[in-house]
């Protein structure tokens, strides 16, 4: 996937890249938001894939450009909602162990970007926690301790928190 895009081959509907296209990585991190989504446009077919290998190398890749994708709602809603998909519905339990830990790094953005998305990944979180796969219930946990411990106590906390409460009671 990435040595496409470096190579300049083609990607999916003919879109190349060019040297102008690409932004300076030095010059902020907000510049390299255009190839972050470029690789997720490209990597998101596989998402949803048949093949399981597809799907594990997609969910990672798409869990780490989270990181990466800061000031861009449209993006970081597209990445959260493929790792949600995933973290409660794939067959696999490897796969949903990676896209559970991809949605912690949600952390990274501002409150502010990321309030619309914490109440349906606790949920998510939350709903993991029964799960039959030991890895998977401790990876949600791990996950959910991460978003509460980088959560701001003025964050609307305690809407985050009640049902934390509720599940755990």
């Amino acid at each position: 996937t990435i040595a496409c895009i470096a190579a300049e081959e083609a990607l999916p509907g003919g879109e190349r890249l060019d040297d102008e296209s690409i932004p300076a990585f030095e010059s902020h991190p907000l510049a390299i938001t255009p190839l972050i989504a470029k690789i997720f446009r490209f990597i998101f077919p596989y998402v949803n894939k048949q093949i399981e290998s597809h799907r594990l190398a997609a969910i990672v890749i798409v869990g780490q450009l989270l990181l990466f994708c800061l000031g861009n709602k449209e993006l970081i809603q597209g990445i959260t909602n493929s790792l949600l998909t995933r973290s409660g519905t794939d067959e696999k339990d490897y796969i949903k162990t990676h896209a559970i830990s991809g949605l912690g790094n949600i952390v990274v953005h501002p409150y502010g970007e990321i309030s619309l998305f914490i109440a349906p990944i606790v949920t998510t979180l939350l709903g993991c926690f029964s799960d039959g796969n030991t890895q998977v219930v401790l990876q949600s946990t791990s996950t959910l301790s991460k978003i509460l411990r980088d959560v701001e106590p003025g964050d609307h906390l305690g809407t985050i928190a009640v049902p934390i409460c509720m599940r755990l009671r």
